[in-house]
């Protein structure tokens, strides 16, 4: 966690106070890089802080033997009532970017400035002494953030309260789980009701219950708060932000405002299409194709299909030949392969013989509600009876839906409205 109460601006070498207050957040032109090795690190440190102490700036805008680019020209700006999501691969810089961010790390060029009161909850258990209690973590905590004694008695018992640790406040941190550091370590960064707050995977650790409340309080700063959010699960990103950065390899390849094109941007690339067939059982499928409505077929690759419109899916059975009736699944994932819709042989009134033929399988989708985005399809076989699975094809086929309507949610459903007027 870390605290700041001024206008500043984080340079590589000095800090400067602003007059102005526009964005809560400024990123501009950021870079940041780092040593692979570990003895190369330590010798380029004693050299940069001999430069410094006779008054020579050291060049950090050329990389050294071993060093990498960890963020490179890195610039967004942020105000209150903004939600900036970043997104990015492992590896690709987006915890570096909060750290250089928040202040934790200095920029090896550009600057950021921030606006405010700031709180960062970045790192597990990050500020927390082990050997100490929760309670006196949360004064210790409290006054790293900015708060003095007074304040954090006042909010005491509001903290210990949204963590829902007052059976444990008075054990050590170093017996608390991961969940339960995240849970004292957000109360108190909430706590601080900052201007600015930082938030890295942190939120992935917990019960469900205490990350729909983390939400829910984050709905709340975020009409008055800048908040930066780093998640890998796009279905957080969609839910809380209003503008989204994605990052490749420490540059990045994507900002804007429309969160549900940047997801789909970073599915493009981020996201394997590998398929496989899990399941010993003898049945199976060939000749899988797409079939759309003015007659024109898709059998390889990537099938794209408009919002709404009406196709069929085509794929050849051949059945085990035992005599089982069969039950096929078919699941549409989102790119987390989360299942976002299915549809099933046996509840829809398909009857599938297990004989030894052959089957010409049809299954007709009408006004397909999937909003735009990148999804895969698998088929699954099961005995109809019994309900043991034979075969798994994953990812047997991408779908690329297209179309104006976009949103964050995968499903548009299509209802009636009504809007009566006043007399």
């Amino acid at each position: 966690m870390m605290e700041s109460t001024t206008d500043q601006i984080i340079k590589p070498v000095d800090v400067h106070i602003l007059k102005k207050a526009p964005p809560s957040v400024e990123v501009k032109n950021i870079s940041k890089k780092f040593c692979k090795h570990l003895k190369l690190n330590m010798f380029y440190g004693l050299v940069d802080l001999s430069k410094n102490l006779v008054g020579i700036s050291p060049d950090t805008t050329t990389l050294r033997k071993g060093e990498f680019w960890a963020l490179r020209d890195v610039s967004f700006s942020l105000r209150k009532g903004q939600v900036l999501g970043v997104i990015g691969t492992n590896g690709s810089g987006k915890t570096t970017l909060l750290r250089v961010a928040s202040g934790i790390f200095p920029p090896d060029t550009g600057e950021v400035r921030l606006r405010g009161r700031a709180s960062a909850l970045i790192s597990l258990g990050a500020g927390f002494h082990p050997h100490m209690t929760g309670l006196e973590n949360i004064y210790i905590n409290g006054s790293i953030l900015g708060m003095n004694k007074q304040e954090i008695d006042r909010k005491l018992d509001s903290i210990i309260d949204f963590s829902g640790l007052e059976e444990f406040i008075d054990a050590p941190v170093s017996t608390y789980s991961s969940g339960m550091k995240v849970r004292l370590g957000f109360s108190i960064a909430i706590a601080v009701k900052p201007d600015i707050l930082f938030l890295d995977e942190i939120l992935a650790v917990g019960d469900r219950n205490f990350k729909a409340k983390c939400y829910k309080e984050i709905d709340k700063l975020s009409s008055d708060t800048a908040i930066v959010f780093v998640s890998h699960f796009m279905h957080k990103i969609a839910r809380v932000c209003t503008d989204l950065l994605v990052l490749d390899n420490g540059r990045v390849v994507y900002y804007g405002d429309d969160v549900a094109e940047g997801i789909d941007y970073y599915y493009s690339y981020a996201v394997s299409d590998d398929q496989s067939v899990t399941g010993g059982g003898l049945v199976s499928i060939d000749g899988v194709f797409f079939l759309k409505e003015d007659g024109a077929t898709e059998g390889n690759g990537t099938f794209t299909v408009e919002h709404g419109s009406n196709f069929t899916l085509c794929f050849k059975l051949y059945p085990a030949g035992d005599n089982k009736p069969l039950r096929l699944n078919i699941t549409i994932h989102d790119r987390d392969f989360v299942n976002v819709a299915a549809t099933d042989s046996l509840l829809c009134g398909c009857e599938i013989k297990g004989d030894s033929s052959p089957k010409d399988i049809r299954v007709h989708f009408k006004e397909f509600p999937l909003t735009p985005g990148r999804y895969s399809i698998s088929i699954n076989i099961e005995e109809a009876e019994s309900k043991d699975t034979l075969k798994v094809y994953h990812n047997i086929r991408n779908l690329n839906v297209t179309g104006k309507f976009r949103s964050r949610s995968p499903v548009s459903l299509m209802a009636r409205w009504e809007a009566n007027q006043g007399a």
